[in-house]
């Protein structure tokens, strides 16, 4: 590690314990910028990308589940720096802090993340489902789960918000910004303990109906709601409904879903230069997270190879050079055999 000496350019990479964090890492040090990655308390000495031989600088920040405004002032202090260019978002909650102080940000950063307006509107289910519905994208039924009466059909009973924070549920102290893990599957005919979950989940969550089929995850980079790069992977093993450790996903061409995809970045949430990743079960969205999610290969490795990035970390105020009338669409994908 080279310490807080770098006068060249560097990016902060807030990293928690899953490999993705380690490839971002890799891609920028790789590329001779200078990494500097930040790990939470509750992170520390769990994160790979520390031990990554592309790792300059490690820093230790306050957990923004109990100390968010510490958090958040440990990152601006990193931004303030004249050597960081930018700070990319790899956790919800990194995605909310620089978001909701997107201003105070901006004044030192290319910030990675959307405003705030569409970040809450990604973040609250609720709104989520709605956005999509008008721009023509088909959703599973959604209900919030006090206002659920019957149960005669398989469902899935996931928080409401990615994260818990005052800006969202005025019950959760000022003080915090935490994700809620638990994601019930519920059968048909069983009637679920709600005061119960709603004590467990801090606060009144989302009521999906269960779609069986295919999942698929995809992931666009958008500049100001034009998609430039998207990529589609169907998931073929996973560990749970999430998928979770050890999922297996393979790269697939779906152009009825890629354009549904497009209609949804472009008439609701894609209005920033921000990563999205979208997962879809049949064709009906259920999850969109405004954040660097880098798998193996596919849109990660086209977007370092074109620069996406890299032009950030260099000044440029354009991902791409070319006109919002002269730009195309780029598919990092494989048709099914």
């Amino acid at each position: 590690m080279t310490g807080s000496n770098w006068s060249g350019e560097s990016v902060v990479i807030p990293a928690n314990k899953y490999p993705h964090c380690v490839q971002l890492v890799r891609s920028f040090g790789r590329r001779g910028i200078h990494t500097i990655v930040a790990t939470d308390s509750m992170e520390w000495g769990r994160a790979p990308s520390l031990c990554s031989r592309y790792c300059d600088e490690a820093i230790h920040t306050p957990s923004p589940s109990v100390h968010l405004t510490e958090f958040k002032n440990s990152l601006l202090s990193l931004a303030e720096r004249p050597d960081v260019r930018t700070i990319t978002p790899i956790k919800e909650e990194d995605s909310y802090v620089l978001s909701k102080y997107r201003s105070e940000f901006s004044d030192h950063v290319d910030t990675l993340a959307p405003s705030f307006e569409i970040l809450r509107q990604v973040q609250d289910r609720v709104l989520l489902v709605k956005a999509a519905n008008e721009a023509g994208v088909p959703t599973p039924d959604t209900q919030i789960l006090s206002e659920v009466e019957d149960w005669d059909r398989d469902v899935i009973i996931k928080t409401r918000y990615t994260v818990l924070t005052n800006e969202y549920v005025e019950s959760v102290p000022s003080t915090v910004c935490r994700k809620v893990q638990p994601v019930k599957q519920i059968p048909a005919g069983t009637e679920p303990d709600v005061e119960a979950i709603q004590a467990e989940m801090g606060h009144d969550p989302v009521v999906q109906e269960f779609i069986r089929g295919a999942e698929f995850s995809v992931r666009a980079i958008c500049d100001h709601g034009e998609p430039i790069a998207t990529s589609i992977k169907r998931q073929l093993r996973g560990q749970s409904y999430g998928g979770g450790f050890s999922a297996y996903r393979e790269p697939v061409e779906l152009p009825k879903l890629e354009e549904l995809t497009n209609s949804l970045l472009k008439n609701s949430i894609g209005m920033d230069r921000v990563l999205y990743n979208l997962l879809v079960t049949k064709i009906a969205v259920t999850i969109v997270s405004p954040k660097l999610i880098l798998g193996s290969g596919g849109l990660s490795q086209w977007m370092f190879e074109q620069g996406l990035i890299i032009r950030t970390i260099s000044g440029f105020s354009q991902v791409v050079s070319q006109s919002s009338s002269t730009r195309t669409t780029r598919r990092v994908s494989k048709r099914i055999i």
